[in-house]
C-alpha cells in the first residue's frame, strides 16, 4: 500500500481491501499496465478549450514526482497542482483538498 498512499496505515481495513480487490478482480488491469509500460505515449494537446490540470503527489511512489515534467512537456497548457502530503491516491491521502481541486477546476461561471 505503500506505492499508493502516503500514509497507508492510516487508511481502513476495508479501504485497503476493497482497493486490492478491484486491482486483483479487474481483466483489464494486467493491460492497463502493459499499455502504460509498453504502449505509445499520449499525445498531449496545446488546445486551451478545455482548462487541465495535473494533480501529482509529492510522495507519489507509482509515477514519481520528477515524471511530472514530462507530463507538462505533454500538456504544456496544464497547471500543476502538488498534492504535498499525499501519494499516488490523493483521494485516499487528501480527500478534502482533492474535492477542492476538482471542484475548483470544472466549476463553470453559469
Amino acid at each position: 500500500m505503500v506505492q499508493l498512499s502516503a500514509r497507508p496505515w492510516t487508511l481502513s481495513a476495508d479501504v485497503a481491501r476493497e482497493g486490492m480487490r478491484t486491482f486483483a478482480e479487474s481483466p483489464s488491469f494486467d493491460e492497463q499496465l502493459r499499455r502504460l509500460a509498453f504502449g505509445p505515449s499520449q499525445r498531449g494537446t496545446t488546445d486551451p478549450a478545455e482548462p487541465i490540470v495535473v494533480g501529482w503527489g509529492r510522495k507519489d511512489r507509482v509515477t514519481l514526482p520528477g515524471q511530472a515534467t514530462g507530463a507538462l512537456e505533454r500538456f504544456p497548457i496544464a497547471r500543476l497542482h502538488w498534492f504535498e502530503g499525499s501519494g499516488h491516491y490523493p483521494l485516499w491521502d487528501v480527500p478534502g483538498e482533492t474535492t477542492d481541486l476538482i471542484l475548483s477546476s470544472t466549476a463553470t461561471d453559469e
